[in-house]
């Protein structure tokens, strides 16, 4: 066995340094490409990272979003409850101050019949009006 070890160890000495360049050129070649792969597994890694940073910040910003329209439509809910309230009150207000309009008018239609009624009394009167003779009472 002692000769297969001496073979093997002329052969290793025998190779000419292209055939040991090309072998060191492979070792070469096999460390790049695994720290190729390697670089290449932890930008893979980083990605899913990142993108699942983003992910989770776009749910927040939805979040975020929605609780501000909602926000802003209780906003405009309530502008209009105060508006109809508003408006409810100067209805209210416009009511009664037609009624109290209507109350007047009543009050004074009254009066001018009242005051009618004693217009209706006989006048005593003497004396021409239009060119004719009256005489009253």
């Amino acid at each position: 066995m002692d000769s297969q070890a001496d073979a093997d160890a002329g052969d290793e000495s025998s190779k000419n340094p292209l055939v040991r360049r090309i072998e060191l050129s492979d070792r070469w070649m096999i460390w790049l490409t695994a720290i190729i792969a390697l670089a290449t597994i932890a930008n893979v890694l980083i990605f899913y990272l990142e993108s699942e940073s983003a992910s989770n910040q776009i749910s927040a910003i939805a979040e975020k979003a929605d609780a501000i329209a909602s926000n802003r439509s209780n906003q405009v809910i309530g502008n209009l409850n105060w508006s109809a309230r508003s408006m409810q009150s100067t209805i209210d207000k416009n009511e009664q101050e037609f009624r109290e309009t209507i109350a007047q008018g009543k009050k004074v239609l009254e009066l001018n019949l009242r005051s009618v009624k004693l217009e209706q009394r006989p006048y005593i009167f003497t004396g021409e009006m239009g060119g004719y003779s009256v005489k009253n009472g």
